[in-house]
Parts: C-alpha cells; structure tokens; sequence
C-alpha cells in the first residue's frame, strides 16, 4: 500500500531548512547533473493575462527522487498582500508516480536562489572577494546579502545595495538598507553605480529587467558577477561589453539559451561555456587569475527545487512535523 503524502508548509521549512542545510544540496546538484546522474525536466515558461506560468522537474535516480514545481508570477499580487511568486513543488515515488510530498514551493525558490548565487560567488569569486554590491533591492536581493553574509561571514563582508529604479531621494536604497539592518547586516546605500562598481569584489544582479542594468565597461578586473535575474524569455541584466569580457560559466546551457543571459550568445560560445557543476567537479576550469572577470548566470533548476523540498520532507518526518495527507 503506498503510504499517504506529507505536506510542509512554508512556516515549517523556515523552521526546517538553514544555510547549512541547502548549501550543500545545491552544489551536489550541480555535480550531478555535470556528470549525468540527474537530469532537468523541461522547464516551460509560459505567458497569462497579467503575469506568467512556469512548470520545472527533476530525476535524481540514485537519490530516489522524482518531482515538479508548479509556479506562478503575478506583479500584483502584491497589491493583495501576496508574494508575486507563487508556488507547489509536489515530490513523486520514481517507480510508480503516487505522491509522496507536497511542499510550499516559495521558502524553497527563496533559499535554493539566494544560495546559488553564494555558490557561484565561492566557487568563482576571488579567496579574498569581500565587498558585495548588490544591484537590485527586491526580495531575492534581500536574500542574496543574506545568503552572502552567510557564506563569506569568515572574511567579514561589506555590502552596498544600488536601486536601479530608485528616486533622487535614494528612498528605495534606504528602506532595503533598514530591512537588512533588522537582520544585523549593515548595508551602505550605493548611489553612484560607477563608483560602487570600482569598490566591489563580487556584484550580484537580481532584478527583474529586460534591459542591461550593468555597465561591462566600469566592471573593474578581478570582479565576480552573479547574474540571478535573468529566468525567462526577454529577460537581461548584462550587456554585451561584459559577456565579451569574461569568463561565462552557467547552471545549465540550455535554460542559459532559452531564459538566462545566453539568449543573446551564439551557439558556439554556449557549447562552449562551462557549468558550474563542471568547474565543482574539476573538469572545467573556473577562475584562471585574479585579474579574471567571471560571471555565473544563474537560470534556477528543477533539480534544486526538487532536492530541497525532498530534505524540508525528511526533515519534517524526523522532527514530527509536517502533515499527513489522504488522497
């Protein structure tokens, strides 16, 4: 008889799931999938009146693990209160396809993400890479400094946070810098771009825009770039001039062609860029100097969104959390 799904709720996995916890199933993932023992479903993006549609999956057959996330983006959401991302990832027995789990797909998105972008910054960023400027000020910019205050916490990291939408007044820089300084992280408002951009070890983008948002030509040698936005046809945060100055590597080529800042590289250039799971395994190079640019384009997999709610699923059983479902 196939034992009854557990649900865990987002309150749950905020309880279940830390830094500690994913950072590692993120980086396995990308291995896996670098050496052909997982593999991503077809991640569709499709268009609605007033927002978007996605659908992402994973197989990890030595894993046991078979699942779908199921998610909407609505902008206005956010008038009603709501998170404009919303939603499901539902975990599948591999041999016969019952329902094992149904998890909360938002905390999962917001920390597989947040961690993806201090992956690429530990494993392509300089040893000493200290100063993070992130541009953006939405929530996944929030998570990012999180994530990094985290990650790089031994080298005791300094944040400025540039808006790029923001009024002369700098007031959406300075509620960010509110919000994180409530978490204990002091973040310093970064009008001037330029400026910021010359100080900066690492920047991470994390916007939603269809339009470069990043300067190639100010972004100093030596510098890592996370680029987080870009995850659907349209999307850009890099122009040219970057992409034809650094070392390119991705999560996964095809979703960098179809969604991420490949959609503007040619097919050569793709077949040859790197995944992070291979700069992980050792059979792509990463970092070639200190002088190096690098960017880490960051499309989002299923197999990440899979894998974390398969551990927040564990985790529930063995703390006795979670529900029991009847189907």
């Amino acid at each position: 008889m196939t034992p009854n799904p557990t649900l865990v709720s987002r309150a749950e996995q905020e309880r279940l799931l830390d830094w500690a916890a994913v950072l590692p199933i993120v980086n396995e993932s990308y291995v896996a999938l670098a050496r052909g023992e997982a593999r991503l479903l077809p991640t569709l993006r499709e268009p609605l009146m007033g927002g978007m549609l996605g659908f992402r999956g994973a197989d990890w057959p030595a894993r046991g693990l078979l699942g779908i996330k199921l998610s909407a983006f609505f902008l206005s959401n956010r008038e009603l209160g709501l998170d404009s991302h919303q939603a499901v990832i539902v975990l599948l027995d591999p041999g016969t396809g019952a329902v094992r789990g149904i998890v909360d797909g938002n905390h999962v998105t917001w920390i597989r993400t947040a961690l993806s972008g201090a992956a690429g910054t530990l494993a392509l960023a300089r040893s000493d890479a200290r100063c993070v400027l992130i541009v953006g000020n939405g929530l996944q910019a929030e998570a990012q400094v999180r994530s990094h205050a985290w990650a790089l916490a031994d080298r005791s990291p300094e944040f400025t946070v540039h808006a790029p939408r923001d009024d002369a007044g700098g007031v959406k820089s300075a509620q960010f810098c509110r919000r994180l300084e409530a978490r204990g992280i002091r973040v310093a408002p970064a009008v001037d771009l330029e400026r910021a951009l010359a100080a900066a070890d690492v920047v991470v983008t994390a916007t939603p825009s269809t339009e470069p948002v990043l300067p190639g030509g100010q972004v100093r040698r030596g510098t890592h770039v996370n680029a987080i936005g870009a995850d659907a046809p349209g999307k850009r945060e890099l122009d040219d001039v970057l992409l034809g100055r650094c070392l390119f590597v991705t999560d996964d080529r095809e979703q960098c062609r179809r969604f991420g800042e490949g959609q503007r590289l040619d097919a050569e250039r793709l077949e040859r860029t790197p995944t992070i799971g291979e700069v992980l395994a050792g059979t792509a190079p990463g970092r070639t100097g200190d002088d190096a640019i690098t960017v880490f384009d960051s499309t989002g997999l299923g197999l990440h969104d899979v894998a974390t709610a398969a551990e927040a699923c564990a985790r529930a059983a063995a703390s006795g959390a979670g529900t029991t479902l009847a189907l």
